[in-house]
């Protein structure tokens, strides 16, 4: 497995003959086959239904990351990580300096305004709670806690306090449980994680490892949180956690797929897959495009749209690197030309537009957009 191109023409089954491709009934489509068996010409006209499907989305795909275009960044100052409210309609990115912590918002994804938080910590990760209608952002500690910020509508932000001064590196939602989850490095007894139900009292919970762990995710179908650091640990309630193996450590973003019913985790060779969370396997993928170098950093599902897509950049040049895939398996290259290292993705479905975030050059840090009509 590895990257992939459209091909050029799609089998068809029994292709021109009405006695060997018959079309379902219209309960048929719905419920589909329970107790009996489809014909084969109804098999047929599933088979050829969903290679049009595939075809369609390839074409889809493919022009969606054709139209990259660079925004303007007010500050030559990093971007960490981005997320969007469907509620507000807005864009929120964070990010850091060496002294201050870089929060913008934007309607969309083109016109930015820098917002005040509230002390000079890092931030590294941010999500939205459509519940609760509020952003949650956490980073970097100071001498008394790790860096915690709620807010209602991406300006107005309010620090939270928290049981230890531990750097965190990502934070989740989930909507089934109406609570987030944070998670960061070793705490010297064991991996520093946190829940709240509103995002502002926040409690610290147990873990099997101590090791570093990068980024959280909620399976509505599972019903479950997946964690990732040297291994994967898995809770069904954000309290009790569970060691999973993974069959190599090089894991560095993870994704859920709800219509695929998949996780899909990234590595610097390879994907991980899961789909219980509790098993894992893993597939070496080139992902250089005949670049070697390229080292995703950050993978994330758009079901509305069928695509994963995975950012991050050319270790030897600082390129930046984008990589799509329908299945997370087989993945293509897209054209970054001229932008520099991306370290994060997010997508609005208001606007049909996907804003990736990352690194300065010396002049200006990376915003890039990209808008298609996908309907």
């Amino acid at each position: 497995m590895g990257l992939i191109t459209a091909p050029d023409k799609l089998p068809r089954w029994a292709d021109g003959g009405s006695a060997k491709i018959n079309e379902p009934s219209e309960a048929k489509k719905d419920i589909g086959w329970i107790e009996e068996r489809p014909s084969f010409q109804h098999f047929n006209w599933i088979l050829n239904k969903s290679y049009e499907w595939i075809a369609y989305m390839y074409v889809k795909v493919a022009t969606f990351f054709s139209r990259f275009e660079k925004q303007t960044n007010p500050k030559n100052i990093g971007l960490a990580d981005i997320a969007y409210s469907d509620t507000l309609g807005l864009f929120c990115a964070v990010g850091f300096t060496d002294s201050d912590a870089y929060i913008l918002t934007s309607p969309d994804g083109k016109t930015w305004t820098e917002q005040s938080n509230p002390k000079p910590s890092a931030l590294e990760s941010i999500c939205w709670s459509d519940t609760l209608g509020l952003f949650c952002a956490v980073g970097q500690p100071d001498a008394t806690d790790a860096y915690i910020i709620t807010s209602p509508d991406g300006t107005t932000w309010t620090e939270r306090s928290n049981p230890k001064a531990v750097f965190l590196w990502g934070v989740n939602w989930s909507n089934d449980l109406g609570l987030f989850c944070a998670v960061g490095d070793g705490d010297g007894t064991d991996s520093y994680l946190l829940t709240s139900p509103d995002g502002v009292t926040w409690t610290e919970r147990s873990t099997p490892t101590s090791s570093t762990l990068r980024e959280v995710e909620w399976s509505s179908s599972l019903g479950l949180f997946a964690a990732f650091g040297i291994n994967v640990i898995t809770s069904p309630d954000g309290i009790t956690w569970t060691e999973r193996t993974l069959p190599s450590i090089n894991m560095l973003s993870l994704t859920w797929s709800e219509n695929l019913g998949l996780f899909i985790g990234i590595g610097s060779n390879g994907i991980f897959s899961s789909i219980t969370g509790t098993s894992w396997e893993y597939v070496a993928v080139d992902f250089g495009g005949g670049s070697p170098g390229n080292s995703p950093l950050k993978v994330k599902r758009f079901d509305s749209i069928g695509v994963f897509v995975a950012v991050g950049y050319n270790f030897t040049t600082d390129a930046a690197f984008l990589i799509a895939s329908p299945d997370g398996f087989n993945w293509d290259v897209k054209n970054t030309e001229g932008f520099i290292r991306l370290n994060s993705i997010a997508y609005s479905n208001d606007l049909n537009v996907l804003c990736s975030v990352g690194s300065g050059d010396g002049s200006e840090a990376e915003i890039i957009t990209s808008s298609y009509n996908v309907s």
